[in-house]
């Protein structure tokens, strides 16, 4: 047991050391030479991530790739056995090998449906985006199509829908709801609910509230009571309890319209307007895409705070919001209690993501991944990366948490295009080395 840690052992300690060739090297030789399995499976698995975050697409990186999918137990090591089949089969496509990266996507589809990514996603979204984007390349244009059109259909405003919309002809139609304004209660809730309903009719929407989240602990709520418990959550301007309850508990997998249209409203919502909006239209800023940030960066919630420092609602860094002030020319540094309160902070994020798009050329990936990871990062990833096409270069961002960021943060402006601003249609990804930053840009950091 003690010489199968060895190897894992001496490949962290040369990752510590910054040695990552000596480190990958190191997990190959003790992928290769484990007697069990699960150990043999877990350092290839290791060593292929750490190959990934470097952005390799070597043989190595594929060999490592390999071992990890034989080996890792498909069952008990799903997750991590599903992230190997992807990478193996999205390394395959960039070296240009269509049909095994098509073979492979294939597999993780058949095989590891319900296995959920970074952004708790399931792979099974992703893998039917890229497997018709190989055969798209192969010329199997119209099996393509068909397949885009499902993810589209079938995962409706996601991150991938909207990728597989742009990849259709010009004729094929994003179903948006008509614009709304608020989620309404749900017109009915089953009977075993009534006396909740009956609290909230009578204007005891606390009573209500406390009802139904009681019922909820005990995981006795359907869909409509869940409405209803949000709506009482948004009655108290709990906007974070509101759309949380949804979002975890409904898999919203039908389009915003009809009956299905209040779930997308509440888990969707558009708090502290007045601020967003004043805001958005002061630094030029989009401001569905202010609350698209808001919504993943806190829950709404503006006294949250990170372990990074980061504060409030857009989650602002102390030593962010005092770089804006002083651009801006403002005489006082915003402190900590400012940045807990919806106005200050919303002016400071606003502000920053204003930044960040004249930087990045309006591009929304880039824009997004700089304010999560900070522009240093991106610069350097534009550097590397630069030549992908943006669907790929978002799968390329070697942080998970960035790559994951990006993708629910474009998932929820999606959303809030289709309820809010349906005229305007999905937003679009163009090609990341044409908002590569200028001279005028790089000055500004």
């Amino acid at each position: 047991a003690v010489a199968e840690r060895l190897p894992r052992l001496e490949a962290q300690a040369l990752r510590t050391l910054g040695q990552v060739d000596e480190a990958l090297a190191a997990y190959a030789r003790g992928a290769e030479a484990a007697g069990s399995p699960a150990v043999k499976g877990r350092l290839a698995y290791e060593g292929a991530r750490l190959a990934r975050k470097l952005n390799r697409v070597d043989a190595a990186t594929v060999g490592l790739l390999e071992v990890a999918v034989a080996h890792l137990h498909p069952t008990g090591e799903a997750k991590a056995r599903a992230w190997a089949l992807w990478s193996l089969g999205f390394v395959a496509w960039r070296n240009g090998q269509l049909p095994t990266a098509e073979r492979v996507w294939a597999q993780l589809i058949e095989q590891h449906p319900m296995a959920q990514d970074s952004s708790r996603r399931t792979y099974y979204e992703r893998a039917l985006y890229w497997q018709a984007r190989a055969w798209a390349q192969m010329g199997r244009v119209e099996a393509a199509r068909r397949q885009w059109r499902f993810v589209r259909d079938r995962f409706p405003y996601s991150y991938y829908a909207v990728l597989a919309h742009h990849r259709l002809p010009d004729g094929d139609v994003w179903a948006s709801p008509a614009a709304s304004v608020e989620a309404e209660p749900p017109a009915s809730v089953p009977l075993a609910h009534a006396d909740a309903v009956w609290l909230w009719r009578l204007g005891l929407v606390r009573d209500a509230r406390d009802t139904l989240r009681h019922r909820e602990n005990l995981g006795a709520l359907d869909h409509s009571a869940r409405q209803l418990l949000s709506a009482a959550y948004r009655a108290r301007n709990d906007w974070y309890r509101s759309h949380w309850i949804l979002q975890h508990h409904d898999p919203l997998d039908a389009p915003a319209v009809g009956a299905d249209r209040a779930r997308w409203l509440a888990a969707y919502p558009r708090p502290f307007e007045k601020a967003v909006r004043h805001q958005a239209q002061a630094h030029g800023v989009d401001p569905l895409l202010i609350w698209a940030v808001m919504r993943q960066e806190s829950g709404f919630r503006p006294r949250v705070g990170s372990p990074a420092g980061a504060l409030g609602l857009m989650q602002v860094l102390p030593a962010t919001a005092a770089g804006m002030a002083r651009r801006l020319k403002e005489r006082r540094v915003p402190g900590p209690t400012a940045l807990r309160r919806v106005w200050p902070n919303v002016h400071y994020g606003a502000a920053f993501l204003a930044r960040l798009q004249r930087r990045y050329r309006g591009h929304l990936a880039l824009t997004l991944a700089a304010y999560n990871a900070g522009p240093g990062h991106v610069d350097d990833w534009l550097e590397r990366i630069g030549h992908l096409e943006a669907d790929a270069f978002v799968e390329a961002i070697p942080f998970d948490e960035a790559r994951g960021y990006v993708r629910k943060v474009l998932r929820s402006h999606a959303a809030y295009r289709a309820l809010y601003q349906p005229e305007a249609g999905p937003w679009d990804l163009p090609p990341p080395h044409g908002h590569i930053p200028g001279p005028a840009e790089v000055a500004e950091r």
